[in-house]
């Protein structure tokens, strides 16, 4: 039977099968301060005559007591629903559970699409908090999940991933970022939050980086390009869009590389936003061009400058000369030195005949200015004027080692470094997973790298342990 009960006649019970004090009585504070006590209180008759102990809604009960002692309401007057439920210690305590058994909360989508509900009609947060007696940033942090990507809002609200996954996803504002790390780390079962949260921070482009250094701020923007300002980080604002940013400085290196070519007259000019050529000459033959030759005049310069170096050396050797004396032919000599090595380093000449057959890269440097690299490379092997050695028959005129297995494409060609580099971060993925899905070769894996420590030193895992030492032995222990 439902009836009402002055609070100042309750009183908590040991009946009652929760015995952790109850959470957040603030919020249930405020709740009852906006609406009331919506749902009524299980409570038994106890002593003395006319007191009620409390079978469920102990948090209810302290809600209302909470406004009592701040003077909001008079506990002597103020009406509490309840429900008069008779019976045995054993039935109340039955009673008691099931009530609390049953009960379901809400999940964590369904409170987000209530909150943004609320902020709708009311417009104002801090008003919402109030209302539901939470702090500010905890409604924030709903409303933020309430924007997720419409995959990971769904997936979410099924329960398919947790609230840590969904707050780690929450924390960029991009949609189109959380979408596009939740096609990439949705389906794997084992990834955590931490790296979710990684593979956000990731997919961006610092400032800093070479490639906008190379595209500038201003024609980033204007191209549709977002900036991340970062206020408290030295290592500048964060480019949300890096596959723009690939974008632009890969047309502002072709069109360089296209009038690079027209002006040296090779067969091309490949350009590369890296600082490095590493694994992308791997199918290309490097042609090592002789330097060019001396004019009768430049070698004749050339003898003279050994034979008057010869005599500087003779005069340097006398130990009486003054110190004066000594500076000015130390620094004749020097001069002759470099002029002696400008006359035989002269640069490789690129002959017309070979122009047609060769190309270089232009390349990124870590200013982000473009650079030409100086190497000359070639599709097919080149015979140079006056070479009558054989042509080599692979990329490089000495035997190489053969490629391992998960540097090499089907069909034997080899994988460029970036496709290499995102397989390698794809197989460490993988057995990372492997790892945490089998305790067993966990414990096998950290094993190993404690027994044998020479091999992890640069990667594989931070595991770490200290050589073994034999234990001190008193001075009168025998020899074993």
């Amino acid at each position: 039977m439902t009836q009402t009960v002055k609070l100042a006649k309750l009183k908590r019970s040991d009946k009652n099968v929760r015995t952790t004090p109850p959470k957040n009585i603030e919020a249930m504070a405020a709740s009852i301060r906006a609406r009331g006590i919506m749902q009524n209180l299980l409570v038994t008759a106890a002593r003395p005559k006319g007191m009620f102990e409390i079978i469920a809604g102990d948090r209810r009960y302290l809600g209302a007591m909470m406004l009592a002692e701040a003077g909001e309401i008079d506990a002597a007057q103020y009406d509490v629903p309840v429900k008069v439920i008779s019976g045995d210690e054993a039935d109340l305590r039955e009673v008691s559970l099931t009530e609390n058994f049953q009960r379901e909360a809400m999940t964590p989508a369904e409170e987000c699409v209530a909150f943004q509900h609320f902020l709708k009609a009311d417009g104002d947060i801090e008003a919402v908090a109030r209302r539901f007696g939470q702090t500010r940033r905890f409604i924030e942090g709903r409303l933020r999940l309430a924007n997720l990507a419409p995959p990971i809002f769904e997936a979410l609200s099924e329960g398919r991933i947790s609230l840590d996954l969904a707050k780690a996803y929450g924390s960029t504002e991009d949609v189109a970022k959380q979408e596009r790390v939740f096609q990439q780390y949705g389906h794997n079962s084992y990834v955590n939050a931490d790296s979710i949260r990684r593979a956000i921070a990731n997919d961006s482009m610092k400032a800093t980086d070479p490639v906008a250094v190379l595209v500038g701020a201003d024609a980033y923007v204007a191209a549709g390009g977002r900036i991340e300002r970062e206020l408290f980080s030295e290592d500048g604002d964060r480019w949300t869009d890096p596959e723009l940013a690939q974008t632009l400085a890969a047309a502002i290196m072709e069109a360089e590389a296209k009038r690079l070519g027209e002006n040296l007259g090779v067969a091309w000019v490949r350009p590369v936003a890296t600082t490095s050529l590493y694994g992308i000459t791997s199918d290309l033959h490097r042609v090592v061009l002789p330097p060019a030759p001396m004019t009768q005049e430049e070698a004749e310069r050339s003898d003279a400058i050994v034979e008057r170096c010869e005599v500087l050396e003779e005069e340097m050797s006398d130990e009486s000369l003054e110190p004066d004396a000594y500076g000015k032919l130390e620094e004749e000599y020097d001069a002759l030195r470099e002029e002696y090595e400008a006359l035989n380093s002269k640069a490789p000449e690129l002959t017309d005949e070979i122009k047609g057959q060769v190309g270089v890269f232009l390349t990124l440097g870590r200013d982000g200015k473009m650079v030409l690299d100086t190497t000359y490379y070639s599709e097919a092997p080149v015979r140079l004027p006056g070479d009558d050695r054989p042509v080599p028959s692979s990329p490089s005129s000495r035997e190489t080692a053969p490629l391992p297995p998960e540097a090499v494409a089907p069909g034997g060609k080899a994988l460029s470094a970036r496709l290499h580099d995102e397989l390698a971060v794809q197989r460490r993925d993988i057995l990372a997973a492997s790892i945490l899905g089998d305790p067993a070769l966990a414990l096998d894996y950290m094993l190993f790298a404690l027994a044998d420590p020479t091999h992890f030193t640069r990667y594989g895992t931070t595991l770490r342990a200290n050589h073994p030492q034999d234990p001190q032995m008193p001075k009168d222990q025998p020899a074993t």
